[in-house]
């Protein structure tokens, strides 16, 4: 049986980009939110957080973390770099969100 993928995935091999996990603490937060404020309108820059980390994803070319968070924050940071972004996009519609199971995916 063959099932259609109604999407298109595209993917920049030019850009870079980033994952850093912070650990989850108050004053960080607010200092990386306004770090992604102050990029162009066209950068990518995707912030999560959990009870135990904040993990963003941000083109490799701007640095790890904003100067305001002091040098000794910098060994808790976990950095990898060298990711490329693909995305998937509906042939028609909007954005989608993938999760775990097929159940999950949603259109939006």
């Amino acid at each position: 049986m063959v099932t259609e993928f109604p999407y298109s995935i595209q993917i920049d091999p030019i850009r870079r980009f980033s994952i850093l996990r912070f650990p989850n603490e108050p004053r960080i937060l607010p200092l990386l939110t306004q770090f992604g404020a102050t990029l162009p309108a066209n950068e990518f820059y995707s912030l999560t957080r959990t009870s135990s980390e904040i993990s963003v994803i941000q083109d490799a070319k701007y640095p790890a973390y904003p100067q305001e968070l002091g040098e000794e924050l910098a060994h808790r940071i976990q950095t990898q770099e060298g990711f490329v972004l693909v995305r998937v996009v509906p042939d028609m519609g909007s954005q989608i969100d993938f999760g775990m199971h097929m159940g999950c995916l949603k259109r939006g």
